[in-house]
């Protein structure tokens, strides 16, 4: 990837729930599971933030990885089911990021899981979830770093 590239997909990383913004909070700090509506609702964050960045025209990649971080590599994902390599590189790589980063991160709703868990979690998802070959890639790089680094970003949130 080009410097320009990588720089997309961490704007886009930072960006990628930008349109949560529009969703209630109550459906956002819900401790329990969301009802099919509150779900359906919670799904167009990434529309939401797409429409936010529509008008930063510089930003289209961007908005593309904001609106289709949420896409399934089997092609279950939403909002538009798209699949494989026509989710855009940058939403394919921000799905796995966020995704570890859930895992390993204390939740409403959930507690926070070792990165040991996680990164078997993603592991077990790729070619469904997520593009295999970045998982690959993401499990292999993670688990080159210390062990207490890796520990450190799973452990529980002080």
């Amino acid at each position: 990837m080009s410097d320009t590239e990588i720089e997309e997909v961490r704007l886009g990383a930072v960006l990628h729930d930008i349109g949560k913004v529009a969703i209630p909070e109550n459906i956002l700090n819900k401790s329990g599971p969301l009802n099919p509506e509150e779900w359906e609702t919670m799904k167009s964050h990434v529309q939401f933030g797409a429409k936010i960045l529509d008008p930063l025209t510089p930003l289209a990649r961007v908005r593309e990885m904001v609106l289709h971080h949420h896409e399934f590599f089997d092609g279950s994902g939403y909002p538009n089911a798209l699949l494989g390599e026509n989710i855009p590189l940058g939403a394919r790589i921000i799905a796995v990021a966020d995704a570890y980063d859930t895992i390993t991160s204390d939740r409403t709703y959930k507690k926070a899981r070792l990165a040991a868990e996680a990164l078997a979690e993603l592991e077990r998802c790729a070619n469904a979830q997520f593009d295999g070959s970045i998982v690959k890639v993401f499990v292999r790089t993670m688990r080159k770093l210390p062990n207490p680094i890796i520990e450190v970003a799973a452990s529980p949130k002080a």
